[in-house]
């Protein structure tokens, strides 16, 4: 019997969630893009300067995948890269209950996914080996992204920066008003705000 097509959907806005969920761990307003922005899926901001960085997440949720990750070069305008292995069992195993594990993420900038991707290839890959001591010092490097955008993180978490909503609806509009080569993007724009007000009210 062949195998049924899986539904990765569900995974991978799981694992959009999980790096904006570390990055605000980490004190980084963060926030999804609109759903078609193919380049990037999320930003961090620094709501002081109005400095941005526009992330990719691209993950696996095998346990016992290849470790390799497509990089269409069409795609590749991001200033990071989050690769994050969901670990959510041996599927190709077809032990879907067996490998399952904590999730796993590598933080990397622009430049060092093009000095490692061929996009030359028809199908470009990078790939993260387990054991790789290059790769391991981009493991939970969060701290590259705080840095690109220059963020104060004790200023956000004592309340020292822009602490109202208004603040940093006026940080976002900055930030998109950089972005107007889509179309629909004041619908866009408006349901980001409206998400941002919800968090932050409920925060």
């Amino acid at each position: 019997m062949a195998r049924r097509a899986l539904d990765t959907q569900v995974p991978a806005e799981g694992a959009e969630h999980l790096v904006q969920g570390m990055l605000c761990r980490w004190g980084v307003p963060t926030f999804k893009a609109p759903a078609f922005r193919a380049i990037y899926d999320l930003v961090a901001i620094n709501p002081i300067t109005k400095a941005s960085a526009t992330i990719q997440v691209k993950s696996r949720f095998q346990t016992d995948c290849d470790r390799g990750f497509t990089i269409r070069a069409e795609r590749k305008g991001a200033d990071f890269y989050v690769f994050v292995f969901l670990n959510m069992g041996k599927w190709y195993g077809n032990k879907p209950n067996e490998g399952i594990a904590d999730p796993e993420f590598y933080v990397l900038p622009n430049k060092e996914v093009a000095k490692r991707v061929d996009f030359d290839r028809k199908m470009p890959k990078l790939f993260i080996r387990s054991g790789d001591n290059e790769m391991c010092r981009f493991r939970d490097a969060w701290h590259l992204i705080v840095a690109y955008i220059e963020l104060d993180r004790e200023a956000i978490l004592r309340g020292e920066a822009v602490a109202t909503i208004e603040g940093r609806q006026r940080a976002l509009d900055h930030l998109f008003a950089q972005d107007l080569d889509f179309g629909s993007w004041e619908e866009a724009k408006q349901q980001i705000q409206n998400e941002v007000v919800k968090q932050l009210e409920a925060s």
